[in-house]
């Protein structure tokens, strides 16, 4: 699920460290999230990286996560569209991904689509101090999704999407870091690697994951539905989901 060499095209930069994001972007607003998506402020790149990009986490301290999400949904909000247009001459689409034949984005043959330039769901630009966590879940709408990692290195446990009612409890998904690892009741992974800088991650549709920042971390994501892997989509919405899915299944069936 490690792809080693897609990154290794992109034009040369400095750009994806804090010194070179501080340069073109420290005065933008970004969003600042917790460990399961929850907006916790908005403030400019350059407090996020004074404040945390070289403090050593304190214990039981949460460390909160810039998820800069380009827009997805039509609505007011601080995206990160102007940032993604600037940063269009600095990576490039990995290779092992289709151009055509998304559902969704919706994209048929034989118009092809490119998440460099265009608008994806969940695209974003992550930005986290060692230490800040993804919490173990599902990405939503029948998705899958790749995390390319450009600075830092961040540790990835995934579990298959048949194992979620094993990870389920109360009705919520575990929350992993409150299990010791090296108690009998952690879960064993799938699959648990380090995804270094340079590295890709692909994540199939249904898979659940947790990610933890090693170190300070610069990444690219987008999530799609492709039309070979289009059934956990089609079971998406064949079951009850909230109107703001909605809504981004309309953003995108109009682009």
């Amino acid at each position: 699920m490690i792809v080693a060499d897609a990154v290794a095209r992109w034009p040369a930069s400095n750009i994806w460290t804090a010194q070179g994001l501080s340069t073109y972007f420290g005065d933008c607003p970004v969003q600042v999230y917790d460990s399961l998506f929850e907006l916790q402020t908005i403030c400019l790149l350059d407090e996020y990286l004074r404040r945390y990009w070289s403090a050593r986490p304190g214990a039981g301290s949460p460390v909160p996560y810039v998820r800069w999400y380009t827009k997805f949904r039509p609505i007011d909000f601080v995206w990160a569209d102007e940032a993604f247009a600037a940063l269009s001459a600095f990576w490039r689409t990995p290779y092992f991904l289709p151009s055509t034949d998304y559902i969704l984005p919706a994209c048929a043959p034989p118009k092809t689509i490119d998440p460099v330039h265009d608008a994806f769901p969940a695209k974003g630009l992550f930005i986290s101090a060692a230490g800040a966590c993804t919490r173990l879940h599902q990405d939503p709408w029948g998705s899958s999704a790749v995390l390319c990692q450009l600075h830092g290195s961040k540790r990835v446990a995934l579990f298959s999407a048949g194992r979620r009612s094993e990870l389920t409890a109360g009705g919520q998904l575990i929350d992993l870091t409150s299990i010791p690892e090296t108690s009998s009741q952690h879960p064993t992974a799938d699959f648990d690697d380090t995804l270094a800088a340079g590295e890709v991650l692909f994540i199939p549709a249904g898979w659940l994951h947790h990610v933890v920042s090693l170190t300070s971390s610069v990444s690219l994501t987008w999530n799609f539905v492709h039309a070979a892997a289009a059934a956990p989509f089609r079971e998406f919405l064949s079951q009850k989901h909230s109107a703001a899915d909605d809504e981004v299944l309309r953003y995108f069936s109009t682009l």
